[in-house]
């Protein structure tokens, strides 16, 4: 019996220590918003003249990117098909923009590869 005792002790122990240092490890440091804004390009997002798109124009004027550390430029354009043409020269990192516009656009993308947000405001 003692010899399961004297096994047992420094087992606990060493468990405990382990437990307590791994939940006692100082957080990693994590650069903050502006600092990470000002080492990065912005992300140029086209936007026109639909009421479903003006939520990017508040989300601007609220500086609600950069509270997020998001750097992000927004882009206006006064027709629908320019902002199109924009993102097709690359001029746009992404484009608000109807679905079937999107799948016609989708064989001349970079790798073939599109990220779509979907969203329904009717």
């Amino acid at each position: 019996m003692k010899r399961r005792n004297f096994f047992s002790l420094p087992l606990v122990f060493f468990s405990s220590l382990l437990l307590t240092i791994s939940c006692n490890q100082a957080p990693q440091q994590t650069p903050n918003a502006s600092s990470s804004l000002s080492n990065t390009a912005p992300i140029v997002i086209g936007y026109s003249n639909w009421a479903g798109w003006w939520p990017w124009a508040i989300a601007e004027e609220e500086g609600l990117f950069a509270k997020n550390g998001a750097n992000v430029q927004m882009k206006w354009f006064d027709g629908y098909l320019e902002s199109l043409q924009a993102l097709a020269a690359g001029q746009l990192d992404g484009n608000s923009q109807t679905l079937n516009d999107t799948i016609a656009f989708a064989g001349d993308a970079v790798n073939g590869q599109v990220a779509v947000l979907v969203n329904d405001n009717s």
